[in-house]
């Protein structure tokens, strides 16, 4: 019993490790919308954007995945998926955002897909970081293709802690659940 147990917490330990997620910095910025050093520009759907904290060039942001209830309380609708930036260079600060133009590759953090296992539900990034993925998005994945460009959040969805990351692809305009392996 106690050796079952010593082998089920190592599989825990080596197995199921947080998730290496990068921040992003932000190049430019103007009243609505916000463009990465990577190119990747994002249309600001907060409407207390502009009285808030100027957001400035330099400043470190991490996406996240946007709640459902709130989608209701942005400005504007989107066929896009909605994210939420977390401004770290200034506490507190959170913006409902939309994904407007792909990133720039190769960039620091902007992979591209070398390489989808559909049987492992896993896919393999250009730094060669491999995520796995629920059965439950294999339809988004369905339609990734290697060379897709790759942007990596954060997962605030569902009471799952086991995904904490997301894989944004840029080409197609989906996001699915994902733990680095």
């Amino acid at each position: 019993m106690k050796a079952a147990f010593c082998i089920i917490i190592a599989f825990l330990t080596c197995c199921l490790q947080a998730s290496v997620i990068p921040p992003y910095e932000i190049g430019g910025v103007n009243e609505n919308m916000i463009t990465f050093t990577n190119d990747a520009i994002f249309q600001v759907l907060s409407r207390d954007f502009v009285t808030s904290q100027p957001w400035q060039p330099g400043d470190e942001v991490k996406i996240t995945s946007m709640e459902v209830g709130l989608v209701v309380s942005v400005v504007q609708y989107t066929l896009s998926p909605v994210f939420l930036l977390d401004n770290l260079t200034r506490t507190e600060k959170r913006i409902a955002v939309s994904l407007q133009k792909s990133p720039t590759v190769p960039h620091q953090y902007t992979y591209t897909i070398n390489a989808i296992d559909f049987e492992a539900q896993a896919i393999e990034l250009s730094d060669a970081s491999v995520w796995r993925y629920p059965m439950n998005n294999q339809r988004h994945v369905a339609v990734w293709r290697v060379g897709d460009v790759i942007m990596i959040g954060v997962n605030s969805l569902g009471s799952s802690t086991v995904y904490d990351a997301i894989l944004i692809n840029t080409d197609k305009q989906s996001v699915i659940k994902a733990l680095q392996q």
